[in-house]
This record gives C-alpha cells, structure tokens and sequence, in this order.
C-alpha cells in the first residue's frame, strides 16, 4: 500500500506548515516512503526556497479570489497531484503530537470513515455545520448528507474516492467539477457561516465513500470508537507565538519517545 501526503497553505500560514512538516518528519511511519505534496500561493516560494525537508514538492498555484474555495477545491483533487493508493489531506495548521502509522487506520483494506449523528442537543456545537454542510452537499451533489463526515482527523481516502466524488458533482451540476466550485466572492472567516460556500471536500468525500465504496470503508461512530487524538488542530488563526514554545515541548517529546523505542 502506498500512500501519499497533500497540504494547503498561504502564506500567513508558513510558521504553522513548517511545525506540520517538523511533527510529520518526527512522528508518522510513512514519512519517508511517502510522496508528500504541499500547494502554496506564489508568494511563499522565497519563504521555503531553504526549508530542509528532503522529498516535499512545492507546487505554486495563484489563488481564486475565495482563497476557501480555492483551497476545498484544491484538496479534492489532490490525486491528480500525487500517486498514492491512499492520500493523507491535511491543513497547515494540524499538527500531529505523537508517533503515529497511518496503516493502523486501516483493518482489511478498509480505510476507518468515522462519523457523527447530527444531534445538536447533545453536541451544541455542530449547530452551525447543520446549518451549512448538508445545504452545500444537497446544492453540489443533489444528495442528503445524513451524518457528519467531518469529525476528526486523519482524513484518509483512497485515491479512487477523489475522482468519483468529482464525477458526482459534475454528473449533477452538468458542468466540470471546476467550473462547479470556481467562486471569487471574498472570504471573510469572521462571516464563516454565512459564506457561500459551492462544495465541502471532507464532508462529500465521506460521503461518496460511504454510498458508493462501503468495500473500501468501515464506517464507525465517532462516539464509540474514538481515536486517540495525537492529530492537533491548531487553528492559524490563532497567535503562532502563543504557541510555539507548546509545539517545541511536544516535539522534544516525541524524540524522547523515539529514542526509547
């Protein structure tokens, strides 16, 4: 099994990619046999023109005008990118705090799909991805979204996943899967829910899996099958110096986990 790494960034993003690269490095085992892609807005390139990470490929691609949607649309075609059987997508801003196999989240060749029932009695707040996830998925795809598919990290796909959830929105819209999530209308995170979104990656990936190759997925509850949770969602919007010293304490951890071995 082969796999494959995919990461969006920006630039006001780097500090917080750079601790991504430095965690992924350290802790995941696939590391080094792993093809590892990281798209980034041309203005970076001088930024990581030095960064010491042997086998990253930086591609460099002009933005949309709705950097979100540039950065949703993107991610679901990160196949096209790379040729893993089996692709990681990540944000800058995850950091992963401890070792880690990414063949431990896969049982029989099934890749673990892990959801939530929308409850938002018990779960305040999924009140605003309720609101939002499944009117986009219904809009880009005509279908229901049922559950929530964007629980938790990793979020690991097979590679066929990619290109059947891009043929489902092209079937429905009858339009290139580009031209059905293209947008230049500014995003503005501060105005996140009212943002109009044209598609959701990780929810219609999930989804795709679930319907159309329950073979390759073994979906599981998020309530009753939780993950430890080394994958550390950071969030760039918060202060990188408020941070850091946080990062630097987990990865002298790790190596001191490592060495021990």
């Amino acid at each position: 099994m082969t796999t494959s790494i995919f990461i969006k960034g920006c630039r006001e993003q780097l500090d917080y990619l750079y601790y991504c690269l430095r965690a992924l490095k350290k802790n995941l085992a696939e590391w080094e046999h792993s093809d590892i892609v990281v798209k980034l807005d041309p203005d970076c390139e001088p930024y990581v023109a030095n960064w010491d990470f042997d086998h990253v490929l930086y591609r460099y691609e002009t933005p949309w005008d709705d950097r979100y949607m540039h950065a949703l649309w993107s991610k679901a075609t990160a196949d096209q990118a790379l040729g893993g059987e089996l692709i990681l997508l990540l944000d800058c801003d995850t950091f992963l705090s401890a070792p880690v196999a990414l063949a431990d989240y896969v049982k029989h060749g099934q890749v673990a799909l892990q959801y939530l029932p929308w409850d938002i009695e018990r779960d305040a707040g999924q009140k605003v991805a309720l609101e939002l996830w499944p009117r986009v998925v219904k809009a880009s795809t005509g279908l229901d979204l049922p559950v929530d598919y964007m629980v938790t990290r990793p979020w690991l796909f097979w590679r066929s996943t990619f290109a059947g959830t891009r043929g489902l929105v092209e079937t429905h819209q009858k339009k290139s899967f580009y031209a059905a999530c293209f947008s230049q209308v500014y995003y503005d995170w501060t105005r996140y829910p009212l943002h109009p979104f044209t598609f959701c990656d990780l929810e219609t990936l999930g989804l795709y899996g679930a319907l159309y190759e329950p073979h390759k997925y073994y979906l599981t509850d998020f309530r009753a099958h939780m993950w430890p949770e080394p994958w550390l969602d950071l969030w760039s919007h918060t202060p990188f110096n408020s941070l850091k010293a946080k990062l630097d304490s987990l990865l002298a951890q790790s190596e001191e986990t490592l060495s021990q071995l």
